[in-house]
């Protein structure tokens, strides 16, 4: 069976030997090349129709099934431009998690006698279970599993924003799951270019409130992505959730027990009502979920035999001398309590250089319980909520370490929290304050050259972010000169030079930044070095 193309024949179905619809006399093979198999969506309430069609062109794609849309009203300009947008997004697009489109998949057809043309885009058909269909019966109940396509989705809007393209309408129909478990995006007809446009588009419920308004930015993109992962995640609509009156936040965490604090975090961070307090860019986004995909996988670890025996045997010396502590005082309390905490502090730093971050966490606490003022129990415990996405436990760990009378320690955990409030608070300037007051302690010969390798990175990175290049660059080269092998300083540097338009200086310094190993555990290092991969590509 074949059908006819033209939106006004009213007798559209014609058997695959003809040539031409036998109602309107209209062309079946639409283009000299396909033929429309199945109606997917013919609806005079959209301005769009969506048929199943057969390739029969030359070549590779002979015989192939694809997906055409078809705008019918092309004397509304608004509405032209709009699907020319979306055929040139999807031209200049290539990832699996996009439909593809090749350079003559946009073209216009005249139905027989019509002085109007239809405006004809075909593209891969993405064989799979769009995602509202899958949750009618599913929903995402693996930790795991919410990472891995929470990650799909926002690599592919990497790809997308990296066009300077807004997709506008994410939500669960408009997203399908492969066979081969992929996620792709589809429905790219509501995009924008550049500043977004002030056209309202967007589907209630999943649509920003300044989209709604008419106003679309880069983080609109993410609202949806949230509100679409409580639908995934609960198995109900977001509209079915009601709002905290003072926040306005959705209420959703209790229908999704399985999410972690980390995670439904991040989550509620997309759907923040004021873009403003959104992630920055998707760079932002996938270094959280590393690092909580890290967390998680060190939560795993479980307490083997040797373990369990460590802390049996821990807990027995601390019991034991908390008993015998009235004996001892004359000895002076110095004598049992600091050794105990120092040993427990080594147990978990241990742990921790191993990545084993729970019995790290569990063995830092155990110190602070023995002597609440062990400081280096502190740094270990900030280090450990950072890998946990516990930011606010990170933040006030290190300020407590920061305080200690050991320069070294003290300098640390300053330069941690400095970096804390460029990555995740993306507070600059107290960033800035904080680098510059550490640097000033740095110059003791006691503090270690790394640290103040580190200490000029995260100064550079800070004033990178505020494009003041010069500072920046002036900070970066510091770093380098005094440890040749700090690898973020000389990924942070290409970025710099790239962004002075610098592209020769920023390509040897992205050979830099790939260079050197490095055995920084912090997400965004590794994500600089992908990008440098890219680059050099």
């Amino acid at each position: 069976m074949s059908y006819c193309i033209n939106p006004k024949c009213t007798h559209k179905e014609n058997s695959d030997r003809i040539t031409d619809c036998l109602h309107c006399g209209s062309s079946l093979l639409i283009n000299d090349r396909y033929r429309i198999t199945k109606p997917l969506r013919h609806n005079p309430a959209y301005p769009t129709d969506i048929y199943e069609v057969k390739d029969w062109g030359e070549g590779a794609d002979w015989g192939t099934i694809k997906i055409m849309k078809v705008l019918k009203y092309s004397n509304n300009q608004n509405l032209v431009s709009l699907f020319q947008r979306e055929a040139r997004a999807l031209m200049w697009l290539r990832n699996s998690g996009i439909p593809r489109v090749e350079p003559d998949g946009y073209f216009t057809f005249y139905p027989n006698n019509s002085p109007q043309p239809l405006h004809c885009l075909v593209m891969e058909k993405i064989e799979g279970e769009n995602l509202e269909d899958w949750s009618l019966a599913n929903k995402l109940t693996s930790q795991t599993e919410i990472l891995d396509w929470l990650k799909q989705l926002i690599g592919i809007l990497d790809l997308v924003h990296e066009q300077n393209i807004f997709h506008r309408d994410i939500k669960p129909s408009n997203i399908i799951l492969r066979p081969n478990g992929l996620l792709a995006l589809i429905d790219f007809g509501t995009i924008a270019v550049g500043n977004g446009g002030k056209t309202q588009v967007g589907t209630t419920g999943y649509a920003a409130p300044e989209q709604i308004e008419g106003k679309t930015l880069v983080q609109s993109d993410f609202f949806a992505v949230g509100r679409s992962f409580v639908h995934l995640v609960t198995g109900r609509s977001p509209m079915d959730f009601s709002e905290e009156p003072k926040t306005g936040k959705l209420i959703w965490r209790d229908k999704a027990p399985q999410v972690s604090k980390p995670l439904a975090d991040l989550i509620d961070d997309l759907m923040e009502k004021s873009p403003k307090k959104r992630p920055k860019n998707t760079r932002k986004i996938l270094l959280r979920l590393e690092a909580i995909s890290n967390y998680q996988k060190s939560q795993k670890i479980s307490f083997n035999s040797q373990n369990l025996s460590s802390i049996a045997l821990v807990l027995l010396a601390i019991i034991s001398a908390k008993l015998l502590l009235p004996n001892i005082q004359k000895l002076g309390k110095d004598f049992a309590i600091p050794n105990i905490a120092n040993f427990l502090n080594k147990t978990g730093t241990k742990n921790y250089n191993r990545s084993n971050y729970a019995i790290a966490e569990f063995f830092y606490r155990l110190a602070l319980t023995t002597d609440s003022d062990f400081n280096k129990a502190r740094y270990g415990l900030g280090s450990v909520c950072e890998r946990r996405e516990d930011f606010d436990c990170a933040q006030k760990e290190y300020k407590l370490a920061m305080e200690d009378k050991n320069i070294r320690l003290a300098v640390r955990a300053t330069n941690n929290l400095a970096r804390l409030h460029i990555y995740q608070q993306q507070d600059y300037q107290t960033a800035i304050a904080l680098a510059s007051l550490a640097l000033k302690k740095a110059e003791n010969p006691a503090i270690e050259t790394k640290v103040r390798s580190d200490l000029y990175k995260n100064l550079g990175w800070a004033h990178f972010q505020e494009n003041r290049y010069a500072e920046a660059e002036k900070n970066l080269e510091e770093a380098i000169a005094i440890e040749e092998d700090n690898t973020p300083a000389y990924c942070l540097l290409a970025q710099v030079l790239e962004g002075q338009e610098k592209e020769a200086e920023a390509l040897v310094q992205w050979r830099d930044c790939l260079k050197y190993p490095t055995p920084s555990q912090n997400p965004e290092v590794r994500t600089w070095k992908n990008m440098a991969q890219q680059r050099l590509k």
